[in-house]
């Protein structure tokens, strides 16, 4: 007998088995009998549950062939010894266990983490399986003649997995897709132009050998991409709820995008820039021919004809390992073939996220080879540029029109996009172009609006907190996903809501930079309030005609939690974000040089905690104290009075009219255009009010107690006896 089984693997099934040891009398009674067990009284580890459906071909009778408590039943495993049994009165331990869920919806767990104390942000060590993915890479990959790489998929087993049948289930949606296409040609026909692009570029292929399992596919439409439709297919679906989809039997790979923010920084520090988009960046990676099989998809161009089975040889959207294999062979590349182009391999180094490219040189001349020397690094793989822009047009001289990037109307200017942030190239400023938002709103609505402002940067970080900040007024108020606000708040939301054209006169300096006499330096600034905590940073370059430049480069706000926090503790909190925020600049500090840091803040308790030994702090306070000074130095921190604090505006919230005309936002106090030496220092004088939080103090005294005095009474058996002799004693003196 066989019984296809699909396990899966848990740590532990149940606790041991039977929970107290069976009595002698039982153990005897069968021990005549041959069972699957033999050993079935001693209390056991589970180590298969089989699940009930089946029961029935495993069972070869329900009549037992021994009655009584336990019975024995026949089965396919052998006699098994089923029922209950009297237990041993020999003391044993036992435990019992009991598991309550509450429902909570992902959408209310998510908001509620939204308000709660900031996370600490720590190194997490590399996983093993990224470790092993990498390996794999190494191991595995390989070129062809012409350069392309070729990598194979990163399972997690040696063994591939059985990924089952899914071929009615495939099909069944093909079906589907084309009764869509039949309502909706225009969709029809970017989806076949798509798959036909696949063909006709050897992308995609007939079968040979069509397999039991079959990616399904479906279209994304995008109206601002080159490609207005793209076919994602699904690896993630499974053929049984048994069995394991494509996506989990991958390794997914370590993280090697770069940090967008980072990129986004680096872009502001060239006076000429450099734009381009890397064509097909996932079909640019071919998928060794033994993988093939598992990237196999139903298709035909016209539904008169037979569904047919075709394979994907190349690294295709939505495969778990994809975004690794893609950025893996850049990385590969760079090693391979960077010593030719090294300024072209820098940059695929550290100013490419995915496939967007944005970088920037010196001088015209220099921008011209490094466009060239990139196209010819990339085109030692197989990849070709495309969407080129730059804010000098003497560098795209030569270049087909169809390699431009198509700049998009944005009122009277034409801007492109870089990294999510519309940039006018001919003025080279970051602008705003802002959508209409709901006048009339429900809870739901009002998350979806504040998940719309995209703003890595923080640039619009005051006017982002102020729509948090009511976000969490109405999450407070208890209300329903699709209540309507209340008509205070539905008042406050209009007045905002009319006032957000008002981003679109902002016109934000793209170039940061000039030609300067000492290495720029970082200042940075935070401040807190009930509502809201905020971080900010600003570069500070001294040019070589004197002239002093200061810009806004990072922000950062976070509503405060619902749950009440002294103020000093939440300027604490900001202030530790500042540190934070200095310490993820790392890299561009590096990249500048930059030695001189200077953090204020309006807290003069918080710059009187960061003076004190933390073992002498509450456990709170000292825990963000040791962070802050793990990441700078105390001397770094002054005070600066609120009113020139650039940070209070964004721990409070403000609408777009009052941050657009707000000039230190952007651009930092006015004391910054002064000397260093003029600027506010932290006040070396000994407050006369004690350090909030710190611990209480712990007085240790040895006493001596005489106890003679009472050792008198000790003589006596009971107090009675005690009191009649005392008074005998007093009648004797007084007599």
């Amino acid at each position: 007998m066989s019984l296809l089984l699909y396990p899966g693997l848990v740590k532990q099934i149940a606790s041991n088995i039977p929970s107290l040891p069976v009595t002698q009398d039982v153990i005897k009674r069968l021990a005549s009998v041959k069972l699957a067990d033999p050993d079935f009284y001693h209390p056991a580890t589970v180590q298969m549950l089989i699940g009930a459906q089946y029961y029935a071909e495993i069972m070869q009778s329900t009549e037992p062939i021994v009655p009584g408590h336990p019975s024995l039943v026949p089965s396919q495993f052998g006699t098994l010894a089923l029922g209950i049994s009297p237990a041993s009165s020999s003391p044993c331990a036992t435990h019992h266990s009991f598991f309550i869920s509450e429902s909570e919806s992902d959408l209310s767990n998510q908001l509620r983490k939204f308000w709660e104390m900031e996370e600490v942000q720590v190194k997490i060590p590399m996983d093993p399986e990224d470790v092993q993915c990498e390996q794999h890479f190494v191991d595995t990959h390989y070129r062809e003649p012409n350069g392309v790489y070729v990598v194979r998929l990163p399972f997690r087993d040696e063994t591939p997995p059985d990924l089952g049948n899914n071929i009615a289930a495939a099909t069944d949606r093909l079906l589907k897709l084309e009764r869509r296409f039949e309502k909706q040609p225009d969709f029809k026909n970017l989806y076949h132009a798509n798959l036909q692009d696949y063909v006709d570029s050897g992308h995609m292929t007939l079968a040979k050998t069509p397999a039991s399992y079959s990616l399904t596919h479906h279209g994304v439409l995008k109206q601002s991409s080159t490609t207005r439709l793209r076919v994602v297919f699904n690896p993630a679906e499974k053929s049984h709820s048994s069995l394991p989809s494509l996506n989990e039997s991958l390794l997914i790979g370590p993280k090697l995008q770069n940090n967008i923010n980072d990129i986004i920084l680096n872009f502001r520090c060239h006076p000429i820039v450099l734009l381009a988009d890397i064509k097909q960046m996932y079909r640019g990676v071919k998928l060794d021919p033994r993988d093939w099989k598992y990237q196999q998809i139903l298709w035909r161009f016209s539904p008169y004809e037979p569904i047919q089975t075709y394979e994907i040889n190349r690294v295709c959207f939505g495969v778990s390992s994809s975004p690794f294999h893609a950025l893996r062979v850049i990385k590969q590349l760079i090693k391979d073939e960077g010593d030719r182009f090294p300024a072209a391999a820098q940059v695929l180094d550290t100013d490419v996220y995915i496939d967007d490219v944005c970088t920037g040189a010196s001088s015209v001349d220099e921008a011209c080879q490094l466009r060239a020397d990139l196209s010819a690094l990339l085109g030692k793989a197989g990849f070709e540029l495309r969407k080129w822009s730059s804010s000098h047009p003497s560098v795209l001289a030569g270049l087909d029109v169809d390699l431009l990037e198509k700049p998009h109307k944005f009122g009277d200017a034409e801007t492109i996009q870089v990294l999510g942030i519309q940039w006018d190239s001919k003025e080279d400023v970051f602008c705003y172009q802002v959508e209409t938002l709901s006048d009339c709103l429900t809870k739901r609505q009002v998350l979806s609006q504040i998940a719309r402002m995209y703003d890595l940067p923080g640039f619009l970080g005051p006017v982002v907190i102020w729509m948090k900040i009511l976000l969490q007024q109405v999450w407070l108020q208890g209300l329903g996903w699709d209540d309507p606000l209340p008509s205070d708040m539905l008042d406050q939301w209009n007045k905002f809501v009319s006032d957000m054209p008002c981003l679109r006169e902002l016109k934000i300096p793209r170039y940061i930079l000039d030609t300067y006499v000492y290495p720029p330096e970082l200042i940075g600034f935070s401040d807190a309030s009930s509502s809201a905590m905020a971080a900010v940073v600003y570069l500070r370059v001294v040019c070589s005609d004197q002239r002093v430049l200061v810009n806004l480069i990072r922000a950062k706000t976070k509503v405060a939690p619902v749950k009440p926090v002294t103020i000093p503790r939440l300027e604490l909190t900001a202030s530790y974000m500042l540190a934070l925020l200095v310490e993820s600049l790392q890299p561009f500090r590096e990249q500048l040089r930059i030695e001189t840091i200077k953090l204020f803040t309006d807290s003069m308790v918080v710059l009187s905690w960061l003076r004190t030994p933390p073992h002498l702090l509450k456990v709170f306070v000292a825990n963000r104290v040791v962070k802050i000074l793990d990441v700078t130095l105390p001397t770094q921190w002054s005070h600066v009075p609120t009113t020139e604090n650039p940070a209070d505006i964004a721990s409070r919230g403000c609408f777009p009219s009052h941050l657009v005309q707000h000039d230190m936002w952007w651009h930092g106090p006015p004391f910054l255009l002064d000397d260093p030496a003029s600027w506010p220092k932290c006040p070396q004088v000994v407050p006369t009010e004690p350090v909030p939080e710190l611990k209480s103090p712990v007085v240790s005294a040895h006493v001596t107690i005489d106890n003679c005095g009472t050792a008198f009474l000790e003589r006596f058996s009971s107090f009675t006896r005690a009191q009649r002799v005392i008074a005998w004693i007093l009648r004797f003196k007084q007599n």
